[in-house]
């Protein structure tokens, strides 16, 4: 109960009658798992992989299900509508509905035409290119201001992406398309550890780890925009 299981590969996993109220699952992979019968109350799934599974018969109750990536569907029946399962508060059931609306726009990705991309459901506009080169994270700042005091593409609120905004990026295959991945494994994020560490995402294998200060990956710059 409560485990810590942040961004844990449990993919096809067996979980069936698993306790895991209050548990920490953000960013999990838990593609495919066994999750029968589990008990998920109060769980954080935020940025979780939770695809194709049946939670039909696994309490949900107060679960934090936002921005997980439930695309494929939860259950094999397609006429299957979770909310009615009496498993899930008001707040999840809500969550889930505004899940289900937002896939519809998963591709809903905009070249602009100026060297950069917008996202809409995220609420990003990101830089086409990445950096030139790979620089450590101490060097990152003075890059983002360099953008921001030529106002480029005509803005001067550039910044680092943080983790929760970045991850996306790398699930959608037709914004790893557009812009440039090819040749860039790394990415810096703006979230930090302790003792010197930070967030990065490796954008070849979709997967997040953390880097020191002193190595180095590539930067994406972003900014924020209204839907």
């Amino acid at each position: 109960m409560g485990a810590e299981l942040k961004y844990t590969n449990l993919q096809n996993a067996n979980l069936w009658k698993a306790d895991l109220r209050g548990a920490d699952l953000e960013g999990a992979n838990l593609q495919g798992a066994d999750l029968t019968y589990a008990e998920l109350r109060g769980a954080n799934f935020k940025r979780a992989v939770i695809r194709s599974i049946d939670l039909s018969r696994s309490n949900l109750q107060d679960a934090n299900i936002r921005d997980a990536d439930i695309l494929d569907g939860l259950n094999n029946d397609d006429n299957w509508e979770p909310w009615k399962t009496g498993y899930l508060s008001e707040k999840t059931k809500m969550q889930l509905n505004i899940y289900l609306i937002n896939t519809e726009f998963r591709n809903d990705i905009t070249d602009n035409g100026d060297e950069t991309v917008t996202y809409a459901l995220t609420g990003l506009m990101c830089k086409k290119e990445a950096s030139s080169k790979v620089m450590k994270f101490n060097e990152v700042q003075g890059y983002i201001d360099e953008l921001n005091s030529r106002k480029f593409a005509e803005y001067s609120d550039w910044r680092l992406p943080t983790l929760e905004e970045l991850a996306p990026l790398t699930e959608s295959q037709e914004m790893k398309e557009t812009i440039s991945t090819s040749r860039q494994r790394w990415y810096w994020t703006a979230d930090k550890r302790e003792f010197g560490r930070v967030w990065a995402i490796d954008f070849w294998h979709n997967h997040v780890s953390w880097l020191l200060h002193d190595e180095v990956a590539w930067v994406r710059a972003v900014r924020s925009f209204e839907i």
